[in-house]
């Protein structure tokens, strides 16, 4: 998934998760977004290679906002790093 076309998204939060396996970064995320205004972006950084899949997941049970997975280059430890932006929706 690519960003979103229109205005640059301001990261409010960030969550590092590498080197965490799943279920842990989706809990933490959740958590933490459960904390955050609507709308507010939340950055999560991991290297789980499951974690694309199971923040889509996420997202589509609970009504999240799933602005972008971007593949980023290798951590230190030569894992592939994601970034994963996802925001609560706004009041409707």
């Amino acid at each position: 998934m690519m960003p979103e076309s229109g205005p640059t998204l301001v990261i409010d939060r960030r969550l590092d998760a590498r080197g965490w396996l799943c279920p842990r970064p989706v809990i933490e995320a959740r958590c933490l977004l459960q904390q955050m205004a609507p709308l507010a972006v939340l950055e999560v950084l991991l290297t789980d290679p499951h974690g694309p899949l199971d923040f889509q997941v996420l997202c589509e049970r609970n009504g999240y906002l799933l602005h972008a997975i971007i593949p980023s280059a290798e951590d230190d430890d030569h894992d592939q790093l994601w970034r994963i932006l996802l925001s609560r929706q706004g009041d409707r």
